[in-house]
């Protein structure tokens, strides 16, 4: 995990910290897996380790099934961090809502709007559909 954290600024570099977090998160993951299924071929329990693997293929299966609208959050937070039209500060509409970008994270994103309320998000919804105000105008 280490090296991981310390090779990604080096392989993403000008990348948001949030997204080298979970770049870092979603391959160390990987690699500790991989690692445990490894370990367990060698000591000689190579059905375990593929029906292991098997499992977790199933497993991963449901579970982005359950959450696919949390993961296309995730994905189109991830376009939207890396978008260079796309930042806290500028003035934003999406759909019927123009307002100012406060905040951008992996899964949602905080507008302010003209009367200072405070309107959040999904992700997915903004990368649909989102046009840039230069001048703050309708």
């Amino acid at each position: 995990m280490t090296v991981v954290r310390h090779l990604l600024p080096r392989v993403l570099p000008g990348e948001s910290t949030v997204y080298r977090r979970f770049v870092a998160t979603i391959v160390a993951a990987f690699l500790w897996f991989g690692a445990i299924l490894s370990f367990l071929s060698v000591v000689g329990l190579d059905e375990i380790a593929a029906s292991l693997g098997t499992a977790s293929g199933f497993l991963a299966l449901g579970v982005s099934y359950a959450l696919s609208e949390m993961i296309a959050d995730a994905v189109a937070g991830v376009y939207l961090l890396r978008d260079p039209d796309f930042n806290a500060g500028d003035t934003v509409t999406v759909g019927d809502m123009t307002g100012v970008v406060e905040a951008i994270e992996l899964r949602k994103t905080r507008f302010r709007l003209d009367d200072g309320d405070i309107v959040i998000r999904g992700n997915a919804d903004i990368e649909e559909r989102w046009t840039k105000r230069e001048d703050g105008s309708d």
